[in-house]
Protein backbone atom coordinates (compact mmCIF):
# COMPACT_ATOMS: atom_id res chain seq x y z
CA UNK A 1 0.00 0.00 0.00
CA UNK A 2 2.97 2.63 0.71
CA UNK A 3 4.31 1.75 -2.27
CA UNK A 4 1.32 2.77 -4.37
CA UNK A 5 0.80 5.99 -2.48
CA UNK A 6 4.50 6.68 -3.09
CA UNK A 7 4.31 5.87 -6.71
CA UNK A 8 1.54 8.35 -7.01
CA UNK A 9 3.17 11.16 -5.39
CA UNK A 10 5.76 10.91 -7.99
CA UNK A 11 3.43 10.50 -10.77
CA UNK A 12 1.57 13.60 -9.65
CA UNK A 13 4.93 15.42 -9.07
CA UNK A 14 5.78 14.61 -12.18
CA UNK A 15 2.61 15.57 -14.75
CA UNK A 16 2.87 19.24 -12.63
CA UNK A 17 6.50 19.95 -13.20
CA UNK A 18 6.29 18.60 -16.72
CA UNK A 19 2.94 21.38 -16.88
CA UNK A 20 4.75 23.79 -15.23
CA UNK A 21 7.93 23.91 -16.92
CA UNK A 22 6.19 23.51 -20.40
CA UNK A 23 8.39 26.59 -22.29
CA UNK A 24 5.52 28.81 -24.84
CA UNK A 25 7.56 31.13 -26.60
CA UNK A 26 7.61 34.52 -26.30
CA UNK A 27 7.08 36.88 -29.55
CA UNK A 28 8.32 40.48 -29.14
CA UNK A 29 8.84 43.46 -31.47
CA UNK A 30 7.14 43.61 -35.34
CA UNK A 31 6.32 39.60 -34.99
CA UNK A 32 4.10 40.20 -31.80
CA UNK A 33 2.18 42.48 -33.45
CA UNK A 34 1.25 39.79 -36.04
CA UNK A 35 -1.01 38.04 -33.69
CA UNK A 36 -2.92 36.67 -36.58
CA UNK A 37 0.23 34.68 -37.98
CA UNK A 38 0.85 33.58 -34.45
CA UNK A 39 -2.32 31.88 -34.26
CA UNK A 40 -1.85 30.35 -37.45
CA UNK A 41 1.44 28.77 -37.17
CA UNK A 42 3.45 29.37 -33.81
CA UNK A 43 5.75 26.88 -34.53
CA UNK A 44 6.83 28.87 -37.29
CA UNK A 45 6.77 32.29 -35.57
CA UNK A 46 9.02 31.11 -32.98
CA UNK A 47 11.21 30.07 -35.47
CA UNK A 48 11.15 33.49 -36.93
CA UNK A 49 11.39 35.22 -33.89
CA UNK A 50 14.55 33.15 -33.51
CA UNK A 51 16.03 34.24 -36.98
CA UNK A 52 15.34 37.87 -36.06
CA UNK A 53 17.72 38.57 -34.17
CA UNK A 54 20.25 38.52 -37.28
CA UNK A 55 17.45 40.99 -39.57
CA UNK A 56 17.10 44.30 -39.85
CA UNK A 57 13.24 45.89 -39.31
CA UNK A 58 12.73 46.43 -42.43
CA UNK A 59 13.36 42.99 -43.85
CA UNK A 60 11.59 41.13 -40.76
CA UNK A 61 8.32 43.30 -42.34
CA UNK A 62 8.79 42.15 -46.07
CA UNK A 63 9.14 38.47 -44.53
CA UNK A 64 5.91 39.05 -42.60
CA UNK A 65 4.16 40.10 -45.27
CA UNK A 66 5.54 37.21 -47.32
CA UNK A 67 4.19 34.76 -44.71
CA UNK A 68 1.06 36.67 -44.37
CA UNK A 69 0.79 36.20 -48.69
CA UNK A 70 1.25 32.11 -47.79
CA UNK A 71 -1.58 32.42 -45.09
CA UNK A 72 -3.62 33.74 -47.59
CA UNK A 73 -2.77 31.83 -50.52
CA UNK A 74 -3.45 28.65 -48.44
CA UNK A 75 -6.86 29.45 -48.01
CA UNK A 76 -7.33 30.08 -51.96
CA UNK A 77 -8.14 26.69 -53.82
CA UNK A 78 -7.76 27.37 -57.18
CA UNK A 79 -4.95 26.04 -59.35
CA UNK A 80 -3.36 28.87 -59.63
CA UNK A 81 -2.74 29.42 -55.87
CA UNK A 82 -0.25 26.23 -56.18
CA UNK A 83 2.44 28.05 -58.35
CA UNK A 84 1.72 31.14 -56.17
CA UNK A 85 2.72 29.41 -52.59
CA UNK A 86 5.86 27.72 -54.48
CA UNK A 87 7.15 31.36 -55.21
CA UNK A 88 6.25 32.57 -52.09
CA UNK A 89 7.62 29.63 -50.18
CA UNK A 90 10.75 29.91 -51.97
CA UNK A 91 11.16 33.46 -51.55
CA UNK A 92 10.37 33.28 -47.86
CA UNK A 93 12.92 30.43 -48.06
CA UNK A 94 15.66 32.52 -49.88
CA UNK A 95 15.59 35.72 -48.08
CA UNK A 96 15.86 33.86 -44.62
CA UNK A 97 19.03 32.08 -45.95
CA UNK A 98 20.73 35.10 -46.95
CA UNK A 99 19.85 37.37 -44.05
CA UNK A 100 21.36 34.81 -41.44
CA UNK A 101 24.16 33.93 -43.59
CA UNK A 102 24.89 37.32 -44.62
CA UNK A 103 28.67 38.52 -43.32
CA UNK A 104 29.11 41.76 -41.54
CA UNK A 105 32.20 44.38 -41.53
CA UNK A 106 33.74 43.07 -38.06
CA UNK A 107 31.60 39.19 -37.30
CA UNK A 108 32.53 38.14 -33.68
CA UNK A 109 32.78 34.61 -32.07
CA UNK A 110 29.32 34.93 -31.07
CA UNK A 111 27.91 36.13 -34.09
CA UNK A 112 29.47 33.32 -36.15
CA UNK A 113 28.10 30.54 -33.82
CA UNK A 114 24.82 32.03 -33.60
CA UNK A 115 24.45 31.99 -37.53
CA UNK A 116 25.74 28.51 -37.71
CA UNK A 117 23.20 27.40 -35.24
CA UNK A 118 20.77 29.26 -37.16
CA UNK A 119 21.44 27.83 -40.23
CA UNK A 120 21.79 23.81 -39.06
CA UNK A 121 18.81 24.25 -36.49
CA UNK A 122 16.35 26.29 -37.35
CA UNK A 123 16.48 27.29 -41.09
CA UNK A 124 15.66 23.84 -41.91
CA UNK A 125 12.75 23.83 -39.30
CA UNK A 126 11.50 26.61 -41.62
CA UNK A 127 11.99 24.83 -44.53
CA UNK A 128 10.15 21.71 -43.90
CA UNK A 129 7.63 23.76 -41.95
CA UNK A 130 6.87 25.18 -45.49
CA UNK A 131 6.73 22.05 -47.43
CA UNK A 132 4.26 20.64 -45.20
CA UNK A 133 2.40 23.90 -45.72
CA UNK A 134 2.08 23.73 -49.48
CA UNK A 135 2.07 19.49 -49.20
CA UNK A 136 -1.18 20.31 -46.88
CA UNK A 137 -2.02 23.30 -49.88
CA UNK A 138 -1.80 20.53 -52.62
CA UNK A 139 -3.87 18.06 -50.85
CA UNK A 140 -6.74 20.60 -50.42
CA UNK A 141 -6.28 21.54 -53.86
CA UNK A 142 -6.31 17.99 -55.17
CA UNK A 143 -9.48 16.82 -52.65
CA UNK A 144 -11.39 19.79 -54.21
Amino acid sequence: MRQWIALGTLGVGYFTLRTALRKRPTFHGLIAEQSQLIAWNELLMDCIQQVSVLMTESKISELLFVINDIRATEKMLNRSSASRMQQLKSRASRDIEICVSQNVNAPTSERILLQNSLLEDVVPIINNIFEDIQHNHMMSLMIT
